[in-house]
């Protein structure tokens, strides 16, 4: 699911890539899926949910353990 959302996010689609992602996230609540939303919110000019993504990131980096 995660390499169509950012074939989307490479033809300009970014409210499908963003879809796409955020049904990635709530399958599989691992960092990497989140820092490709973030990413992704940071393209499409959504600062504030962008930042509130890094915010969850640097959250979870303090406990040691990624899970892909």
């Amino acid at each position: 699911m995660w390499f169509l959302a950012l074939a989307l996010e490479q033809k300009g689609q970014l409210t499908e890539s963003i879809a796409k992602l955020e049904k990635a996230v709530t399958l599989s609540d691992g960092p990497y899926y989140r820092a490709l939303l973030g990413r992704a919110y940071g393209i499409a000019g959504e600062r504030a949910k962008a930042l509130n993504i890094l915010d969850e990131l640097k959250a979870l980096s303090g406990g040691g353990a990624f899970l892909i």
